[in-house]
Formats: structure tokens, C-alpha cells, sequence
């Protein structure tokens, strides 16, 4: 599912904005698995908030003042995500920033404006630094979660208290 969040009347290459890719491979449908989802969800979303993501609260803040459309495209994926049917047992998410025309132009500019000094610094600033075109795309983070193993039955050991546990009061 790729998602695109950009300004209305224009393509994402004139107005740049925000591209989200979620790469998933559905399973059948496992119920035990769907109450494991459903309780995680409520788990983050209780301790972040409605944007709740697999990330820390601080780095999803942090996330969300520097690219404020990743909360849009988040919010469209919670939406459309439910025209899935499956269990996803592998799932990859790329947010890529888009800079629009103008913007690359700028960075162009910029670029060739670096390396034009003169006397021996220009010159050696010309073979010092690695001429690339700047890209219109940037990833700004990816996630990704994979499920190993579904069991439906855990050894009472793995459930036991440790036996130098202490509870504090």
C-alpha cells in the first residue's frame, strides 16, 4: 500500500509533500494474532497518544515537528488498513520526504556555487567534494516488523515469577 500526501491540484513532483510505502505479507486470518494487534495498539496509543507508533514517544515527536504529514499519511493508512483481510506476518514501512522542482533546482544551485571558489582552495574543493545530483527523494525513517513463530500454548515457566523477585511497596 503506498500512500501520498501532497497539496490538492498538484502532483507530488510541483507541490513535494510525503510518501508512505507499507510493504506487507498477509497470512491467513489468525484470531489469536488479531487480539495480540488489538492489545498492542492500546498499549501504545496509551502511552503516545492517538499517533501511536512501534517508536518512543520522544523520537515520534520529534518525527512529527519536523514532518508534520506523517501524521496525515498514518492517519490514511489507520483508515484503508482495514480494506486488508490477513495476518501480516512481515511488514516494512518506508516515510520518504518529496522536495518539489523548486526546491532541487535550489539545491542545484547551491551545489555549483559551492565548488566555484577560486585561487588553490577552489581547486582543491573541486576534487575534494563528490559531485551528486541532488535526489527529490529523502527516506526520512523505515520500520519493520516480522513475526517468527505463532503458538497458541506457553510453558508455565515462561509465565513463572523469578525466584529472586522481590516486590518493593
Amino acid at each position: 500500500m503506498t500512500i501520498t500526501v501532497r497539496e490538492k491540484g498538484k502532483t507530488l513532483e510541483e507541490a513535494g509533500g510525503m510518501v508512505m510505502t507499507n510493504d506487507m505479507w498477509l497470512g491467513p486470518q489468525i484470531p489469536q494474532m488479531k487480539e495480540l494487534t488489538d492489545f498492542d495498539l492500546r498499549y501504545w496509543k496509551q502511552l503516545q497518544g492517538p499517533q501511536a507508533a512501534a517508536v518512543s514517544a520522544e523520537q515520534m515527536a520529534m518525527v512529527l515537528a519536523m514532518f508534520p504529514l506523517v501524521s496525515k499519511a498514518m492517519d490514511r493508512m489507520a483508515k484503508d488498513g482495514d480494506k486488508l483481510s490477513g495476518t501480516p506476518l512481515e511488514t516494512t514501512i518506508t516515510f520518504e520526504a518529496v522536495k518539489t522542482k523548486d526546491q532541487v533546482t535550489q539545491e542545484q544551485a547551491a551545489q555549483s556555487q559551492q565548488g566555484s571558489g577560486g585561487g588553490l582552495g577552489g581547486l582543491l574543493a573541486k576534487k575534494m567534494i563528490k559531485k551528486e545530483e541532488p535526489k527529490q527523494r529523502a527516506t526520512i525513517f523505515t520500520t519493520r516488523h516480522e513475526v517468527l513463530e505463532v503458538a497458541t500454548s506457553v510453558a508455565a515457566a515462561d509465565l513463572a515469577i523469578p525466584a529472586d523477585f522481590k516486590e518493593k511497596k
